[in-house]
């Protein structure tokens, strides 16, 4: 058992029970299969930073319900409702504190974006509007290859992308040409993903 704490799957008004087909990967690479139940605020994909840091529920194939944390767990992956699945992977924690919220977790979940050669992942966190609240934001983090996981700029995105693909010489050029905006970023690493692909 990869958890000091478990608990028997009780059913509460706070979780919604997704459909079976959903795993988790552990830290020691195992990987199990079970069903995951998220908050229902998170159930159609409105998730918040504590709904991926420390809302997740997981109940394996015996029925045992665990709570998981990036801490705990290196990969969950699940589906919802409408069918689109999201997977979540623990990355050590860049992001200290965001916003005025403290966050002394050593790891943090990442939304896995884009695979490949180059990775993309979504972060989600609060931000201060100023009335009070917080509101919940994203931040865009890249790798690439088994290299750091770096938070995406977009005010030098440019700089940045023509360090990560200068081994794709016509992508270079588009960079430098300004045929791509920082909000195509998704095109620009599947354009790059696509040909490392087929030059490996």
């Amino acid at each position: 058992m990869f958890f000091a704490l478990f608990s028997k799957c009780t059913s509460t008004t706070d979780f919604k029970p997704q459909i079976f087909g959903s795993y988790l990967v552990n830290n020691q690479g195992d990987t199990i299969r079970g069903m995951v139940k998220l908050p229902k605020s998170a159930s159609k994909g409105d998730f918040s930073y504590t709904d991926i840091m420390w809302k997740i529920r997981f109940i394996d194939r015996d029925g045992i319900e665990q709570k998981i944390t990036p801490n705990e767990v290196h990969q969950v992956s699940f589906w919802l409702e409408n069918g689109k699945e999201f997977t979540f992977v623990s990355h050590p924690n860049t992001i200290k504190a965001f916003a005025g919220l403290m966050n002394d977790n050593s790891k943090m979940f990442l939304q896995s974006v884009k695979n490949g050669q180059i990775k993309l992942y979504k972060g989600y966190f609060y931000n201060s509007n100023g009335s009070g609240i917080d509101e919940v934001s994203t931040v865009d983090f890249i790798q690439k290859g088994q290299g750091p996981v770096r938070k995406f700029r977009y005010l030098f995105f440019r700089y940045d992308l023509i360090e990560y693909v200068k081994d794709n010489s016509n992508l270079v050029q588009k960079l430098k040409k300004h045929q791509y905006k920082p909000r195509d970023i998704d095109e620009i690493v599947q354009e790059y993903n696509l040909w490392y692909a087929e030059k490996n």
